[in-house]
């Protein structure tokens, strides 16, 4: 299912996935796996190699990433009502949300 038009806005992608304007397949792949895996990695190699200081970069950009995939999620699930249309994907991302939050939340129980 596309929604091609929370693409319409002007700005580019970065600046769509702040405002949750982003299309939902993109906000959620792009960002809420691939970008949060590669943050992961990154901040996680830099953590080995220098020191645990950049575990809170890791926390900052992963509760970002969350809060602008539910924040695209839901406006998905918005244009999909205007359009009589099924929203269980905005619903899906939001769960899915709501679990990669619990696992934020542990890893930063765990850091102290």
């Amino acid at each position: 299912v596309s929604s091609s038009s929370t693409n319409t806005e002007g700005g580019d992608t970065f600046d769509k996935f702040y405002k949750g304007t982003l299309d939902l397949p993109t906000a959620f792949w792009g960002f809420g796996i691939f970008g949060s895996i590669l943050v992961g990695v990154i901040c996680g190699v830099l953590t080995e190699m220098v020191g645990w200081f950049f575990n809170i970069p890791y926390v900052i950009f992963t509760f970002h990433i969350i809060i602008n995939v539910v924040s695209c999620a839901e406006n998905y699930k918005k244009e999909m009502n205007k359009k009589n249309q099924s929203v269980v994907w905005g619903v899906l991302a939001q769960i899915f949300c709501g679990f990669s939050a619990l696992g934020l939340l542990g890893f930063i129980i765990q850091l102290f």
